[in-house]
């Protein structure tokens, strides 16, 4: 929902957490430090409450990953996309969607293992 009422004023914002939110990505970086990936599951879920502060959650997501973008925007657009945000999110019930992995041990030898 950031990223939606960002660009509905012009602030375009990546998702910081797109490339990693991919199977193919996780397995890459399982694979680059020598694990194996026995399984991949994804969990989606819905809070049963809504956001309890919605402005709280766009303080956060303004320290986090996006704020350098929302930061140095344009102030009067980030004011209105803070407001769209904080209008759309109102009794909203945040979504959840991550990838669950088991990983197999690396074989002897690799990195020390015995």
């Amino acid at each position: 929902m950031a990223c939606q009422a960002a660009e509905a004023e012009g602030i375009p914002l990546a998702d910081p957490h797109a490339e990693l939110g991919t199977t193919r990505r996780l397995r890459e970086l399982a694979d680059s430090i020598g694990l194996q990936i026995d399984d991949i599951q994804q969990a989606q879920w819905e809070d049963p409450e809504p956001l309890d502060d919605p402005s709280e959650y766009w303080q956060r997501i303004v320290n986090y990953g996006l704020g350098e973008t929302l930061r140095t925007a344009d102030p009067a657009a980030r004011d209105r996309a803070r407001c769209r945000f904080l209008e759309q999110a109102q009794g909203h019930h945040p979504t959840h969607d991550q990838f669950l992995a088991r990983f197999a041990l690396p074989a002897e030898g690799h990195f020390g293992y015995r």
